[in-house]
């Protein structure tokens, strides 16, 4: 038994090694008589119409094992259509061609979605009409819409245009500019308008403070103001007996409000210390976190809260305020607080008059006037 398996086993090397020679020829290997004179079938992502040519004995057929390829056989050509590829992954099949017996085998290609565009997510532009343009790249046919009439957008092979007609409406307005191409698909948010559209307009500076552990809302008319080349922001309040200017910087190129703390903002006058004492004290604007507490509270000028302008879908003009990040922490609040010093200090409060978390401002559109987004 040793010997037939010691011979078996030498018979097996043997023919092994004469089918992986390089030099002898196999003679069970038969070459196929359907032979490939020319192929194209390599698509980009937008698909389309390829072709393989061969030589053949007789007639022939294809096959191809494909959901977004299909096969057609004209003669000795088969006729290859791909539909467009959305997805950024590029993906193959195999062709398979036959005639009798005989076949060939060839792959068929696509490469995945191509898409960029070089633009930002939102946009401010002035009053005037204009347009901005942005670079692209696209493999694929791409599909615009805007929501509103005065706003445009097209494209070409590596240009995105987006056009805007002159605003003659005295207010803020806001659209939207929205695109996809295969599984691709977002929008560029532009908003058009001047300080002009904003300043002589009503307001409400809103927030939220905490009472008896819950979060109530909070709200006090607001408009700008104007005093010797100097922007503010002029919050009042006859109930609370209150009336504030806090001073304000605009960045007319992106609607941008900016509000800085330790700014003295006005006076008040009352029972401050909750001694039942009347009192007048200086009123500064501080900010805070409140995750952070007390501990949180800018009482220098490192604090800053700031908002772009933006028409809501309703027509008012709005303006979140978001705060910076001071000593470890996120900002959220306003704190006003008094003090009997030119300039705010520990030495110099004697209380805290008002908090407001999360503050924005919303515009007062008067009842008997009808504002759209337009």
């Amino acid at each position: 038994m040793k010997y037939l398996y010691s011979m078996l086993m030498l018979l097996i090397t043997t023919f092994v090694m004469v089918g992986c020679s390089d030099d002898t020829e196999n003679p069970y290997v038969m070459e196929s008589q359907v032979q490939v004179l020319k192929a194209n079938v390599l698509f980009g992502a937008k698909g389309g119409e390829g072709s393989v040519e061969v030589s053949a004995p007789g007639a022939i057929t294809a096959t191809l094992n494909s959901s977004w390829a299909v096969a057609t056989v004209e003669g000795k050509t088969v006729k290859v259509v791909a539909q467009p590829n959305e997805n950024a992954n590029g993906r193959s099949t195999r062709l398979t061609i036959k005639s009798g017996k005989d076949s060939t085998q060839l792959t068929v290609q696509q490469t995945g979605l191509v898409f960029s565009l070089q633009a930002d997510p939102s946009i401010v532009v002035g009053d005037q009409a204009g347009e901005k343009q942005y670079s692209l790249e696209h493999s694929n046919t791409l599909n615009i819409s805007t929501t509103a009439d005065w706003l445009t957008a097209s494209y070409d092979d590596d240009k995105f245009t987006v056009k805007y007609t002159q605003n003659t409406t005295g207010r803020v307005r806001t659209a939207k500019v929205n695109y996809s191409s295969g599984n691709v698909s977002n929008s560029i948010v532009v908003t058009q308008g001047t300080l002009a559209d904003i300043i002589d307009k009503s307001y409400l500076l809103v927030g939220t403070f905490e009472a008896n552990g819950q979060q109530r809302g909070i709200e006090f008319p607001a408009n700008f103001v104007q005093e010797s080349g100097k922007l503010f922001l002029h919050v009042s309040s006859t109930s609370a007996g209150f009336d504030w200017k806090i001073p304000v910087t605009f960045e007319e190129a992106n609607l941008k409000l900016s509000l800085k703390s330790a700014n003295n903002v006005g006076t008040f006058t009352g029972d401050i210390k909750g001694d039942g004492t009347s009192m007048t004290a200086n009123v500064f604007l501080l900010m805070y976190s409140t995750k952070g507490g007390g501990k949180s509270i800018v009482s220098d000028d490192s604090g800053i809260f700031s908002g772009s302008f933006f028409a809501a879908k309703t027509g008012e003009m709005n303006c979140n305020l978001d705060g910076n990040e001071a000593n470890g922490y996120r900002l959220d609040s306003f704190l006003f607080a008094a003090a009997t010093g030119a300039t705010f200090s520990a030495d110099t409060f004697v209380g805290s008059l008002l908090s407001m978390k999360d503050p924005f401002l919303r515009e007062v559109i008067p009842a008997s006037t009808s504002v759209k987004a337009k």
